[in-house]
């Protein structure tokens, strides 16, 4: 009888076992799904303050600090260094602010800056939407608020994409950039970049054609127009300021928009009977450069690191 109780018992006991550890695994199993197969996880970690200043997103309100990620996410790569992204966040939110002044709102479309709505990243980014919405939020709480000053004033955070070696001093490229915090700067790791070097190649007849439309004042052969092309002057970073076409004296940035160039930094040469024009970089060279601030972060560098190094003299605060 003894004997027949214990049974009882240890088969009662086995059975509960058997259905306690069937019930972890049950619990379990979607967690594992989610870690393996990327399954989307609608919750979101991190929370941002707000500024108190709105931008109006396709008959959306939003605070700046919500808005930043949509500027951020339209611009760089979500798989880049996380302080790449912080500094790029502080470097939108320094110039939303400056945009702004002491206006209350602002339409988004008015700031001058490419952006994606939130519905926009669920289309791209599918089931990493959660994680990558939360790797910008969580860059925009880590910033919390920062923005770039000099002498106490907001200051003008130029940025690019790649320079071509060398970022450009400000008051050499005109005077609308003469500002005291844009100063040359090696951009290590810009020049092995993939995308540093572009080339265009046209006939003397295309070239010379969409020359002239540019600039009324331009009249050039269509034989051999680089018979009258000449760079006259070339900044300390490399950049072309001026070009001599015929008669008439360009800026770099001039003949960079009339041939939709990457960069102010070209060369113009014959090239089997037709005109090609090489250009190193992407962007306009002054302040930040995106790819040069991955290289510094892949090295270590902080993001106020990043931003203390591509602009001069600043304070972050």
């Amino acid at each position: 009888m003894g004997r027949y109780f214990f049974k009882i018992i240890k088969e009662k006991r086995s059975s509960i076992f058997k259905i306690i550890l069937l019930a972890l695994i049950a619990l379990w199993i979607p967690t594992i799904l989610i870690y393996f197969l990327g399954e989307k996880n609608d919750k979101k970690v991190y929370n941002v303050k707000n500024s108190g200043k709105t931008i109006i997103m396709e008959n959306e309100k939003l605070d700046i600090e919500e808005f930043i990620p949509c500027v951020v996410a339209s611009q760089i790569d979500i798989k880049s260094n996380e302080e790449v992204i912080k500094a790029f966040t502080v470097v939108i939110r320094t110039y939303i602010n400056r945009q702004m002044k002491n206006s209350a709102s602002i339409e988004a479309d008015k700031l001058g800056l490419p952006y994606i709505t939130y519905s926009q990243m669920e289309k791209v980014w599918e089931n990493d939407f959660t994680k990558n919405y939360n790797m910008l939020m969580k860059s925009v709480s880590n910033t919390a608020m920062e923005m770039i000053y000099y002498n106490d004033e907001l200051i003008v955070p130029y940025y690019h994409y790649l320079s071509s070696g060398k970022t450009r001093t400000g008051s050499e490229v005109g005077e609308n950039c003469n500002l005291p915090y844009l100063k040359s700067v090696t951009s290590k790791g810009d020049i092995t970049n993939e995308k540093f070097l572009s080339m265009k190649t046209m006939s003397y007849e295309e070239f010379a054609n969409t020359i002239m439309k540019f600039r009324d004042s331009i009249v050039i052969s269509n034989e051999n127009p680089l018979e009258v092309v000449s760079i006259v002057e070339r900044d300390s970073a490399g950049y072309v300021k001026n070009i001599q076409v015929g008669t008439t004296l360009l800026t770099g940035d001039e003949f960079m928009k009339c041939f939709a160039l990457n960069s102010p930094d070209f060369t113009v040469e014959n090239y089997e009977e037709k005109v090609r024009i090489i250009t190193k970089g992407n962007g306009h060279g002054l302040g930040l450069s995106i790819v040069g601030a991955n290289n510094m972060a892949g090295e270590g560098a902080s993001y106020k690191e990043i931003l203390l190094y591509y602009y001069t003299d600043i304070k972050i605060k």
